[in-house]
């Protein structure tokens, strides 16, 4: 007999157990740094992960590298310290590197892209 295909999110569901790899990686991260906890957009970093690793286990603590090591928590805190520095950073490029874009968003909004996020 075969084997029924969930879609396209197959790799986010253990075949043999029915249990999610997802919930489970991200459930463990936020017991693990309880200050971020879960946040929304945490999902499709897992996600990623999961479908790369051989392993939750894997995928876990290669999450625990992103957020601690590349202190990529900052983005997730609640002063979104590092979404602040990247968001200058992507101001600076677009103004530098794609002039046109940049006009073109500074015509529509009128302030710079920091402060909407």
């Amino acid at each position: 007999m075969g084997r029924t295909v969930i879609g396209e999110k197959e790799y986010l569901i253990d075949p043999d157990s029915g249990k999610n790899k997802l919930f489970n990686v991200l459930n463990a991260y936020a017991h693990f740094d309880p200050e971020i906890g879960y946040c929304q957009g945490l999902n499709f970093i897992a996600a990623l992960l999961i479908k790369v690793m051989e392993t939750e286990e894997d995928a876990f603590y290669c999450l625990v590298h992103i957020m601690v090591v590349h202190n990529w928590r900052g983005c997730f805190d609640p002063q979104l310290s590092k979404l602040a520095s990247l968001m200058d950073f992507l101001e600076c490029v677009l103004e530098t590197a794609y002039t046109g874009i940049y006009e073109h968003i500074m015509r529509e909004l009128e302030i710079s892209l920091t402060p909407l996020f």
